[in-house]
């Protein structure tokens, strides 16, 4: 790792590698390796550079990392508090909604196992033809999507780069996958963005799956009961 003010003595016979390494402050060292480089028989092409720049770029790349950690964060934050809203459709509904805001797609998908869900948002004029890309995406074989969500959040391309697709996974036990459809051109965050999604979701399709099988069970009762 450089240091700030560091000084480099290359070496001519080894463009590859520097003869010294030179701390700020240190007068005595630097003599001494300038010395060495003269006596050993090769003529410097450049006898030092200053490194004081690779501060600023550590800086910019820990300020890059503490960004995407925040923007990671934000993202996970709200996608588990979505465990919050009740039954899957408003679940999909508000993701839709949420991933519509921080990145621009064609169309999103969520497939689930327990129960088989097939969710789908897209464009107005994607209705028709967005089935055959989910499926294709997914694998699965032909089956109309249990809920259908579309409106101007998502857009109409006709055509766009491969869908992202992420199995959505709670511990070792398949919840399901989500597929997102982005435009041209891609952005390299949009597979990190699906990333955090898919890895936070599955606890809140758990929870909202839960909540619609208690209801259903007590829907069941109070019908044995009148």
């Amino acid at each position: 790792m450089n240091l700030g003010g560091t000084l480099l003595l290359i070496d001519p016979s080894d463009a590859m590698s520097s003869s010294a390494y030179v701390l700020p402050g240190r007068m005595g060292d630097l003599m001494r390796s300038i010395r060495s480089v003269l006596t050993s028989g090769h003529t410097p092409v450049q006898l030092w550079e200053d490194t004081s720049d690779a501060v600023g770029d550590v800086r910019d790349r820990i300020a890059q990392y503490l960004d995407q950690a925040l923007f990671d964060a934000v993202v996970a934050g709200e996608v588990r508090a979505l465990g919050n809203v009740g039954e899957f459709p408003r679940l999909f509904d508000l993701l839709s909604q949420f991933i519509s805001r921080i990145t621009s797609y064609r169309w999103m998908a969520i497939s689930t196992v327990h129960p088989q869900r097939l969710a789908i948002h897209c464009s107005p004029a994607m209705v028709d033809r967005v089935g055959n890309e989910v499926r294709a995406a997914f694998d699965l074989p032909e089956e109309e999507p249990n809920l259908l969500i579309a409106d101007d959040d998502a857009y109409a391309d006709a055509t766009g780069p491969t869908p992202i697709v992420r199995t959505i996974e709670l511990g070792d036990r398949l919840i399901g996958r989500i597929a997102l459809a982005v435009r041209e051109p891609e952005h390299p965050g949009d597979a990190l963005l699906v990333d955090v999604i898919a890895r936070e979701l599955a606890g809140s399709i758990r929870i909202a799956s839960l909540i619609e099988q208690t209801q259903s069970r007590e829907e069941r009762r109070e019908k044995l009961l009148s």
